[in-house]
């Protein structure tokens, strides 16, 4: 059927639709910080459905309380400038921002990374101011050295205490007051020097302090059927 004439028809569409827009983040402005210290990061995302930080660039490392959450504290293992990234994402896109932070040494001793600095000024080789490194040679890493208030710069010898009490050993050495957090401290004994080296059975007192940076601690071990074993201290970098 044809219309009329001089009648006008119109066909009409609606279409309606919703665009869900990619997060709005800030990294928050950048924390004052010094190595071995947590230092709040106060990060913001909106409308994200993951958040991560991450560490792009630094001397050292940056250990965050928890990665996936915009407000965390993060620390730092050195001085420097350290770049970090907040990335935040969503269906509709991924968005990210990066912070700078400096990390300034407390020039304080009891804390590693300001020792290794104290220690080493203006060095950075990880093979000579590393946890792990022994520049002196002596067979002790810096860690170790630092943690038992030892020399790291010159070979020296590190003398526990040993004695016997009955059916017990007894090993008595001393450390840095504020090494435990930093490093962790393992006793173990051996019967024959070789694959052997265990934990079990051995006890330790709690720390008696002796003056202001120092503390002893003292540890048993079960003697063993021959009434005679080998015994050593393992100091560690703490587990992640």
């Amino acid at each position: 059927v044809e219309p009329a004439a001089g009648v006008r028809t119109d066909s009409k569409a609606s279409i309606k639709f919703t665009v869900n827009p990619a997060p709005v983040i800030a990294t928050g402005p950048a924390p004052s910080a010094t190595p071995g210290a947590p230092a709040a990061l106060t990060g913001s995302a909106s409308g994200a459905t993951a958040t991560t930080w991450s560490l792009v660039s630094g001397p050292g490392t940056a250990t965050f309380a928890d990665s996936n959450n915009p407000a965390t504290t993060v620390t730092f293992s050195q001085p420097g400038i350290y770049t970090l990234r907040l990335l935040s994402s969503n269906a509709s896109g991924t968005v990210s921002r990066t912070l700078a932070v400096t990390a300034t040494a407390s020039n304080n001793p009891a804390v590693f990374a300001d020792w290794q600095q104290l220690t080493w000024p203006g060095q950075s080789n990880p093979a000579i101011i590393g946890p792990d490194a022994d520049p002196d040679g002596d067979g002790l890493t810096n860690l170790t050295e630092w943690a038992l208030h030892l020399d790291a710069t010159s070979p020296d010898v590190y003398r526990p205490i040993f004695s016997k009490n009955g059916s017990v050993l007894e090993y008595t050495y001393i450390r840095r007051k504020t090494a435990p957090g930093e490093a962790t401290f393992i006793v173990e004994w051996s019967d024959t020097l070789g694959n052997d080296w265990s934990s079990d059975g051995v006890l330790s007192d709690l720390p008696v302090p002796i003056d202001g940076t120092s503390e002893s601690v003292r540890s048993t071990v079960p003697a063993g059927a021959n009434m005679r074993r080998f015994l050593r201290l393992n100091v560690l970098k703490p587990l992640p």
